[in-house]
């Protein structure tokens, strides 16, 4: 919890494919993802943060798709 997550769908199963927001320990924000283990950086304000993860969404990256990751791979797969 406290972690910000977003999804280019809007159920689950969600895409893991953008990265999350975190609160930084004092104050801030930590920017990491796509996976955990992937640090992007630290950010002092949450506009900033937001900044770093619209800088980083996949290729083609538009409105999220009404229906899970299986729904938004097939829609993918026909254009």
């Amino acid at each position: 919890m406290w972690e910000l997550h977003f999804s280019r769908c809007t159920e689950h199963p969600r895409t893991w494919d953008v990265p999350d927001i975190a609160p930084r320990l004092g104050g801030g924000f930590v920017v990491a993802g796509p996976s955990r283990a992937e640090s992007v950086g630290e950010a002092d304000t949450a506009e900033e943060a937001v900044e770093m993860v619209a800088d980083r969404l996949p290729p083609g990256c538009g409105r999220a798709v009404v229906g899970n990751r299986h729904d938004l791979a097939a829609l993918t797969q026909e254009g």
